[in-house]
C-alpha cells in the first residue's frame, strides 16, 4: 500500500512555524508512534494524523531525549522506530513532524498538515478539510498541544488550537471513524483526572468502552467505533506485550 501525505499549506510552514516540530523525537514520540504502528498493523488499519500545527511558542521545551542514549533499555521496544529516531536525533535540524511521513513511521498513514488557527470559523473549515481528506481511514489521531478542551477556553478564543474541542470529536465519531487522542496529564490525581476525560468521550459519542494508553508524561485515549472493536482489542493485547511497563492500557466501562 502506498502511503498518503495530504499537503494543504506552504512547505515553509514546515520549518519555523510548527509546535511540534521542538518536541518531535522525545520520548513521548517514541512511545506515541510506537502505539500507533501497533494499530496499524503495518497499514492495514489505515490510520489519518491530524498534527493540529500551531506557531512556535519557544518554551524550549522537547528536550526529552536522553533515552535514545540508553539502547539497553529502550530499542527493543521497537527496534526500527528507535533507530529512525536516533538518526533523526542526530542533527537538531530533523527535529521536524515530516521525519515520520518521510520514514514511513506509520504505513500507509495519510498525515494532515495544515496549520491551525484559533479563529472559531476558520477552525471549522479547517476540520471540514480533514474529515474529506481522512475518508477511508479506519482511525484518526489527533495530536493537539494539551488535549481535550478546557472549560476556560471557549471553542475559537485564544490559544483554543491547544485543544480538541467536543463537537470535533462527535462529528469525527460520526463521520465513521474511530478514534485516538493525545491528552496532557493536569495538576491533579491521574487516575481520576482519565476517569473524567473518558467520561466525556463516552457522552460525546454514546460509545459503551473506551481504552487509555497512560505513559509517564501524557496519556492517549481511544474511542473505538463498534465494528473495529474486535481488531482494536487484539492489538491492544500487542501493545500490552510489548510495551510493558512503559504504556499501561486501562479499559474503562461507560456509564
Amino acid at each position: 500500500q502506498r502511503r498518503l501525505f495530504v499537503t494543504l499549506v506552504r512547505p515553509t510552514l514546515w520549518y519555523d512555524t510548527c509546535m511540534k516540530n521542538q518536541y518531535f523525537g522525545d520520548i513521548n514520540d517514541y512511545k506515541k508512534y510506537g502505539l500507533l504502528r501497533i494499530l496499524s498493523d503495518g497499514g492495514r488499519f489505515k490510520i489519518a494524523v491530524c498534527w493540529m500545527l500551531a506557531a512556535a511558542d519557544n518554551r524550549g521545551e522537547g528536550k526529552l531525549t536522553r533515552y535514545i542514549t540508553q539502547p539497553g533499555k529502550w530499542r527493543a521496544f521497537d527496534q526500527e522506530l528507535f533507530d529512525s529516531l536516533k538518526r533523526c536525533l542526530r542533527h537538531p535540524s530533523n527535529r521536524n513532524v515530516r521525519w515520520a511521513k518521510d520514514e514511513d513511521l506509520i504505513p500507509s498513514a495519510l498525515f494532515y498538515d495544515e496549520e491551525l488557527a484559533d479563529d472559531a470559523g476558520r477552525r471549522r473549515e479547517y476540520f471540514r478539510r480533514f474529515l474529506s481528506a481522512a475518508g477511508g481511514c479506519e482511525l484518526v489521531f489527533f495530536d493537539p498541544d494539551n488535549g481535550l478542551e478546557v472549560p476556560t477556553i471557549p471553542f475559537g478564543s485564544r490559544e483554543s488550537r491547544k485543544y480538541v474541542y467536543q463537537e470535533e470529536v462527535r462529528s469525527s465519531f460520526a463521520a465513521g471513524h474511530s478514534l485516538l487522542l493525545y491528552q496532557h496529564f493536569r495538576r491533579m490525581k491521574r487516575e481520576k483526572f482519565i476517569k473524567g476525560q473518558m467520561a466525556s468521550l463516552c457522552e460525546w459519542t454514546g460509545v459503551s468502552r473506551t481504552i487509555s494508553f497512560r505513559t509517564s508524561y501524557v496519556a492517549f485515549l481511544l474511542v473505538p467505533q463498534l465494528h473495529h472493536f474486535g481488531y482494536l482489542e487484539r492489538q491492544i493485547r500487542l501493545v500490552e506485550e510489548r510495551w510493558q511497563p512503559h504504556i499501561q492500557v486501562v479499559h474503562h466501562q461507560c456509564l
